[in-house]
């Protein structure tokens, strides 16, 4: 999104940036890391439990 927002703010000649806007798309980049670190977590678990029934306990 980061990308799309900048991109977005090039491509669009006439649109006045707003503190509003800016602030709306902050928000937005904010809510998508975390979505994005949430899944990425449990990614991180899957590929733990996985390795955990490889090598077994102890080891």
């Amino acid at each position: 999104m980061a990308a799309a927002v900048a991109a977005g703010a090039a491509a669009t000649p006439g649109v006045e940036r707003t503190k509003e806007l800016i602030a709306a798309e902050i928000r937005g980049i904010r809510t998508e890391t975390e979505r994005m670190v949430l899944m990425n977590a449990v990614e991180v678990g899957q590929r733990l439990y996985e390795a955990k029934a490889i090598v077994g306990h102890g080891q």
